[in-house]
C-alpha cells in the first residue's frame, strides 16, 4: 500500500516531515552552529546576509547523530527506494535582506519570478527518477535533499521556493514556469522539507526581521558519483565503528553489490 507521504511526493516532488527534531535538539544545533560560525576559518560561501557552513558532519559529532534519526533514512528508503549514501551536509545562518523595509523594492522582488531569483536544479527529470516495478505508475526519486529548519519559517522568512510538480517537467525556468506554480516552504522549527533535486528550487531573501537557521543533508545511491570536496575523508571513516554508518557516510561509494541496489535496513545499534 502506498503511503500518503509517497503519494504526495509522487505528484508534487516534495513533502514536509513534521517534528523531526524536538526543542532540545533544535536549541543544541543552533548553539553549535553559532559556535562554529564564530570561527571564520571554518566557513565557506559567505556574503552579507548568509553564513554557510559546509561538511557539517566533520564539525561536530551531533551532526552525525542526525542521520541516525529513524524517520530520516526511513523516508529515503520509501521515496528513494535504494540504499543511501551522504552526498553532502551543510548549514545556513541567513539574515534579513537589506531592502526589506523598502516597499517598492520588496514588491519588485516578489514579482520577479526569473532566473535572477536563483532558480536551479541539480538533476533533470529523466535522471532523477525511475519506475517502481512493484507499483505501476509510481516512481522512486533517489537524489533527495532534507532541508531541516531550526527556526519557524512563515511567509517571507526565507523558506525554500520550489516550482511545484516541476520534478517531472523538462526544460529551463522559462519552460517549467508555463505549467508549474511557485510555492514557498513554510515549516515549524524541527520540521524537514524533503524534495528531489530534479525539483526546480531557489533560496529567497528574507523579507521579515527574522534570522533563519537551517541544515541540509543530501543523499544519493552508492553508485552515484560525488564531488571530491564533499567526500568524507578516509581517515574520518576509519574512526567510525558501525559498518552501516560508515557505509552511509561514504564507504559504500561506487559499490554495485545487490544489497545496496534496493531498500536497505540500517543497523546503528552499536554506535
Amino acid at each position: 500500500m502506498i503511503s500518503e507521504m509517497r503519494q504526495h511526493f509522487e505528484e508534487h516532488g516534495w513533502v514536509r516531515l513534521e517534528g523531526v527534531l524536538d526543542r532540545e535538539k533544535i536549541n543544541a544545533y543552533k548553539s553549535t552552529l553559532d559556535r562554529i560560525a564564530s570561527g571564520i576559518w571554518s566557513l565557506t560561501g559567505n556574503d552579507v546576509t548568509t553564513t554557510r557552513i559546509d561538511t557539517l558532519i566533520l564539525r561536530d559529532d551531533s551532526f552525525i547523530e542526525f542521520i541516525k534519526i529513524p524517520c530520516i533514512l526511513e523516508a529515503y528508503t520509501e521515496i528513494g527506494g535504494i540504499a543511501a549514501t551522504l552526498k553532502n551536509s551543510w548549514a545556513f545562518i541567513k539574515r534579513p535582506a537589506d531592502f526589506r523595509h523598502n516597499a517598492e523594492e520588496v514588491q519588485r522582488y516578489k514579482q520577479d519570478m526569473s532566473y535572477r531569483k536563483g532558480w536551479h536544479r541539480g538533476s533533470v527529470p529523466k535522471w532523477g527518477m525511475y519506475e517502481d516495478e512493484c507499483h505501476p505508475g509510481m516512481h522512486h526519486f533517489p537524489y533527495l535533499n532534507f532541508f531541516v529548519f531550526l527556526t519557524d519559517v512563515g511567509p517571507g522568512d526565507g523558506g525554500t521556493w520550489a516550482m511545484d510538480k516541476s520534478h517531472k517537467v523538462h526544460g529551463d525556468y522559462a519552460e517549467v514556469s508555463k505549467s508549474c506554480e511557485p510555492i514557498e516552504a513554510t515549516c515549524r522549527a524541527g520540521d524537514a522539507f524533503l524534495f528531489t533535486e530534479s525539483l526546480m528550487h531557489s533560496a529567497p531573501h528574507i523579507l521579515t526581521d527574522n534570522t533563519r537557521y537551517s541544515m541540509t543533508y543530501t543523499f544519493i545511491p552508492p553508485f552515484y558519483c560525488n564531488m571530491r570536496h564533499y567526500e568524507v575523508p578516509e581517515w574520518f571513516l576509519q574512526n567510525i565503528r558501525n559498518d552501516d554508518l560508515r557505509g552511509v557516510l561514504g564507504e559504500w561509494r561506487g559499490k554495485l553489490d545487490q544489497c545496496y541496489r534496493g531498500p536497505y535496513t540500517y543497523n546503528f545499534e552499536d554506535v
